[in-house]
């Protein structure tokens, strides 16, 4: 298994972080929570990205930061408003949960969003990933992202894979993503990572000789080494 503590892997992680802004620089998506700086309203953009569409989202999170736009808000509204707007991505049983967090956000921490993963882990309904990603969106922390997709990402990049039945908690793959992530603009190389894996390193059908770091791609360098060595 790789080991990203090498020099030689040191070199390739500033390889990666220089292409992946550049690329990022006249490709990077625009959403209505990325122009967002309250910490709140990021936290409700990524509850509502949980295992939905990013499409999906932009509509009904404008309806949802209009209807409840302070933890005040979100704790005193009434839950099948909540259910309603919420509706369209199919997570209505996030109804209760969502009103829950606004109240333990007013009565815990005094209506501001923590800055610390402890006690965001405590909210309702927040795991790791929305933890980690409200420190980084909404606070500009430098901490890791992983999903789903920043996985594939280390996998074909890097070679580094996670033996574990769920691998997005998986210690290794966590730490590993945390080596990626450059001291200056973490929010931006986050972004960057994301909207990477969304339009070229695609789950199915990945866009290779589109990709602005396939120089350096281990799952590329492999798969056309086996080419080579094929009789003829």
């Amino acid at each position: 298994m790789l080991k990203i503590e090498t020099k030689v892997e040191l070199n390739k992680i500033r390889e990666f972080q220089k292409k992946l802004f550049m690329w990022y620089k006249n490709n990077n998506r625009d959403f209505p929570w990325r122009r967002e700086k309250d910490p709140f309203k990021i936290l409700l953009a990524e509850v509502l990205l949980q295992k939905t569409n990013v499409e999906k989202v932009q509509p009904v999170y404008k309806k949802l930061t209009t209807y409840c736009p302070t933890p005040e808000k979100l704790s005193d509204a009434d839950v099948p408003a909540v259910r309603e707007a919420i509706r369209p991505l199919g997570l209505h049983y996030k109804a209760s949960r969502l009103t829950e967090m606004g109240s333990q956000i007013l009565n815990q921490y005094k209506g501001s969003i923590p800055d610390e993963e402890k006690a965001l882990l405590r909210l309702k309904g927040i795991g790791k990933y929305i933890a980690s990603a409200t420190l980084c969106f909404g606070f500009n922390k430098r901490v890791p992202i992983v999903d789903t997709n920043v996985i594939r990402v280390l996998d074909r990049v890097f070679g580094i894979k996670s033996e574990k039945n769920r691998p997005r908690n998986d210690k290794l793959l966590w730490d590993a993503a945390s080596k990626l992530v450059p001291q200056r603009n973490p929010k931006k190389f986050n972004w960057a990572l994301l909207d990477f894996s969304a339009l070229i390193c695609k789950k199915r059908h990945p866009l290779c000789s589109e990709c602005p770091i396939i120089s350096i791609c281990k799952s590329y360098a492999d798969t056309h080494s086996k080419e080579k060595e094929k009789p003829r």
